[in-house]
């Protein structure tokens, strides 16, 4: 919006998050309460369009799906009313229905895109029903990008679920043309990427992409739900699971290098191995040699690169 010589003000519970914008001339970053509506009415007067944007993946303390997705919906569509705002443009969800959502997330993205339909008065609205979106920092494919850091073996749940991932810049270029297009007005847009693809097969791409491999354990529909119930209710939990191969394996290697390893008779803990390391001849010779290697090679490769480059 601001690349196409129009002034942006955006609303923000945190202004200094958002620092990477604060140096773009035409965006003005305002903190404020946007659950209060006295706040909303200030900031939308004189406004030509408002774009409603909030939406959250998971529940925590006060953001709960109901409070974020319809409530404040109903807020800025009323707002809009009242501050004499003609067009407002509305982020829902694919496949998010009030009636038939496949989930809470889903159900009340749907009530709150009819909401907004429904505000009347001189308000032209068109919402937008956009796939799974990526890009840089998004909440999606980083988020699965973080449990593949965990370990070796991760647990997929809902691995057959279906996403046409859409770049964010395509989203926001389409909400821009809606500004520009009043024949919009009234429309549910579905927004979707060229390609279709499954869950198992996004993860397994978002590794081979980290350069990692990992043990991808598809989950039935009992176990699916369970790890969602989990990542929902839980996150810390769920995680905690996710970890457990990594924390087996570092105990298995610590706990041996503590003299405990019962086959060999290692039945305490003790720090009598380190001693023995300790204690050999010419050990600090040799770790000076290996570090003076460690920075001589290091200094070569840099000292090459440099010539060609």
């Amino acid at each position: 919006l601001a690349a196409t010589g129009r002034t942006v003000k955006v609303l923000t519970r945190r202004r200094e998050r958002q620092k990477s914008r604060l140096v773009c001339p035409t965006v003005d970053m305002i903190e404020c309460d946007v659950y209060d509506p006295a706040s909303l009415d200030r900031h939308f007067a004189g406004a030509d369009a408002v774009v409603f944007l909030t939406g959250i993946l998971n529940e925590s303390g006060h953001a709960t799906f109901k409070r974020v997705h319809v409530e404040l919906a109903r807020s800025v569509s009323e707002s809009c009313i009242r501050s004499g705002v003609s067009r407002l443009l509305h982020m829902s969800a694919l496949n998010a229905s009030a009636a038939g959502g496949a989930s809470e997330y889903l159900r009340t993205k749907g009530e709150g895109e009819d909401i907004a339909h429904l505000a009347g008065g001189s308000v032209a609205v068109t919402s937008f029903r956009p796939s799974v979106i990526f890009g840089p920092d998004d909440s999606f494919f980083n988020r699965f990008a973080d449990l593949l850091k965990l370990g070796p073996i991760m647990p997929l749940a809902c691995p057959e679920a279906r996403f046409k991932p859409v770049y964010v810049g395509d989203v926001a270029d389409a909400f821009v043309q809606a500004l520009e297009m009043r024949e919009t007005a009234g429309a549910r847009l579905e927004l979707c990427g060229p390609d279709e693809f499954s869950l198992e097969e996004i993860v397994r791409e978002t590794a081979r992409m980290m350069g990692i491999r990992r043990l991808i354990i598809p989950l039935g529909d009992g176990a699916s739900r369970l790890m969602a119930n989990m990542l929902r209710f839980a996150p810390g939990l769920a995680i905690a699971v996710l970890a457990m191969p990594v924390v087996a394996g570092l105990l298995g290697t610590l706990l041996p290098a503590f003299g405990y390893l019962p086959a060999l008779g290692g039945e305490h803990l003790t720090i009598q191995p380190f001693k023995v390391v300790l204690s050999q001849p010419g050990l600090l010779r040799s770790c000076l040699f290996a570090l003076a290697c460690g920075v001589t090679t290091a200094a070569i490769s840099i000292a090459l690169v440099a010539l060609f480059v």
